[in-house]
């Protein structure tokens, strides 16, 4: 088999195939499988892994729904991120906050964490962000501008370590 220099992201949103910038060098385009969970109170007959979540200062046991990435979400929902790498390298998740003018807030590395360098993957691995081991395993969307209107994430999987700084809240900053 050849070896693999680089990977690119095929994106693909509702069924269609979404440009993707003109590849750099050598690129293989694989597959990501990506699985977004929105974290509820628990309805009767619910039998799945229930997560602690902070419930208006009270610790609660809640459920995790997948949902359709493309849903629409409300400023408080807690959310978690299911990613299974399709070959082995090193994972990193970035988001920034999209204005309804078509801007983008400051990039913000959401894994790994300042705190938790380790970020290599295997194929076939599935990882969980936040880990299910945090105190509180969501991110809660908490938009920071007047004229929010969403967010936009990046996974990528690298051959080689990428090397970001990033202040004390992890954003980038180069």
């Amino acid at each position: 088999s050849k070896k693999r220099e680089k990977v690119a992201i095929r994106w693909k949103r509702s069924g269609k195939s979404v440009k993707r910038p003109k590849p750099v060098g050598k690129l293989i385009a694989s597959d990501i499988g990506i699985t977004v969970w929105k974290m509820r109170r628990p309805l009767a007959g619910d039998n799945g892994v229930q997560l602690v979540v902070d419930a208006d200062g009270r610790d609660e046991l809640w459920s995790s729904v997948r949902v359709d990435p493309t849903s629409n979400f409300r400023a408080g929902d807690r959310i978690r991120i299911g990613i299974e790498s399709p070959t082995a390298g090193f994972l990193y998740v970035i988001n920034s906050e999209v204005s309804s003018d078509g801007g983008f807030g400051e990039p913000s590395l959401i894994f790994p964490t300042a705190d938790a360098k380790y970020n290599s993957v295997t194929a076939g691995m599935l990882v969980d962000i936040p880990d299910q081991k945090e105190n509180y395993p969501y991110f809660t969307l908490r938009p920071s501008r007047g004229n929010y209107a969403g967010e936009l994430v990046a996974i990528i999987i690298t051959q080689a370590k990428l090397d970001f700084q990033l202040d004390d809240k992890g954003k980038i900053l180069n």
